[in-house]
């Protein structure tokens, strides 16, 4: 009995090293970049116009640097593959639709910065009623500029619909020239 219990203890003990390791290994692998941002859903965007996240759902992207060396970090807009959409959603069409207010950044050890993500939408009355997702992806940079570690992603989803305060231009353009 006593043997079990010092071999469960051993085996307990061995497992709690390993996945401890584990998790060492990842976060070097992130390179001690840590974001704030996650998946962020904006609602009836209308066509034509240009959005602020953070004005319309307070969410701006935050990047830390958790580790004690500057990091040099990179923010990408990546159009997501079929797989890796949400029930419902679209890829963006035009990665052009979506700017980031700073997308590069050089954070000392410890340090925080946030930045702005902008969404415009062209003036196309096909857009209404659809939802289209797009991802950011954050990552640490070695010294020659190529990124080491696994990206950070950030999903934004939103919703499109029709501008009705001035739909003037749609009514005009479904309509038939007259001869």
């Amino acid at each position: 009995m006593r043997f079990r219990l010092t071999a469960r203890l051993w085996g307990l003990t061995a497992l709690a090293l390993c996945s401890q390791a584990t998790a060492t290994g990842a976060e070097e692998s992130t390179g001690g970049l840590r974001t704030e941002f996650g998946e962020v859903r904006l609602q009836n965007l209308a066509i034509g116009k240009t959005y602020s996240v953070v004005r319309l759902a307070a969410a701006p992207l935050v990047v830390r640097n958790t580790s004690d060396d500057t990091l040099r970090v990179h923010v990408e807009v990546v159009i997501p593959s079929h797989h890796e959409l949400r029930s419902g959603a679209l890829p963006l069409p035009d990665r052009r639709w979506v700017r980031l207010e700073r997308a590069d950044f050089t954070l000392a050890a410890g340090s925080t910065v946030r930045t702005d993500v902008r969404v415009t939408l062209p003036y196309d009355p096909d857009l209404a009623g659809k939802t289209f997702q797009v991802d950011l992806w954050s990552r640490d940079l070695d010294a020659r500029g190529k990124p080491r570690g696994h990206a950070q992603i950030h999903r934004l989803l939103f919703n499109v619909e029709m501008d009705y305060r001035d739909d003037t231009e749609a009514r005009f353009s479904l309509q038939a020239p007259r001869p």
